[in-house]
């Protein structure tokens, strides 16, 4: 289903690939599937991709990019990204 452009599966894989569940554990190979999903307007995967830039997994750190992802995402009301979009905000990132 990833392949055929499916978000959630797209979500699903870059989750496995995050974790290490049953493949080895890979943030560039996670960020490839997050991205796919974010793309395609998944809120939940464009505040996985701001995470992945905040903590320069798999992506180079990224302040910047961090909050464009987490913003995205915020405005959709997924709750993880407002909570570490708010917290850069408030850090000063």
């Amino acid at each position: 289903a990833a392949d055929r452009n499916d978000p959630l599966a797209q979500f699903n894989l870059g989750s496995i690939h995050e974790k290490g569940k049953g493949v080895p554990l890979s943030y560039k190979e996670a960020f490839k599937w997050y991205k796919k999903a974010a793309d395609q307007g998944l809120a939940v995967a464009q505040s996985k991709i701001g995470v992945l830039f905040q903590k320069g997994r798999g992506v180079p750190q990224d302040d910047k990019e961090a909050a464009i992802w987490l913003r995205k995402a915020a405005e959709q009301g997924e709750c993880f990204a407002q909570c570490n979009l708010g917290y850069a905000c408030e850090k000063g990132r």
